[in-house]
């Protein structure tokens, strides 16, 4: 999918910059949609996750599901 590498990018800046100001942050997450396609990714430490499953827009509910599980910082 188009934007991954550039969301994995942003992921480690967020790392780094959450690092170097003093905040414990476990697990950064990204998405890259486009729309109607929706990939979720997780970085814990050097440990990259990608969810292989592309979720169609018509999932709303389970989508939802997911951004939500990311906030509370329970995916």
């Amino acid at each position: 999918m188009v934007g991954l590498g550039q969301c994995v990018a942003e992921m480690v800046a967020a790392q780094r910059f959450n690092a170097e100001a003093g905040n414990d942050i476990t697990c950064i997450y990204g998405t890259i949609t486009s729309g109607i396609d929706w990939l979720f990714l997780k970085l814990e430490g050097k440990n990259l996750y990608i969810d292989m499953n592309a979720y169609q827009i018509s999932q709303c509910d389970t989508i939802l599901g997911i951004l939500v599980s990311m906030v509370a910082q329970k995916a």
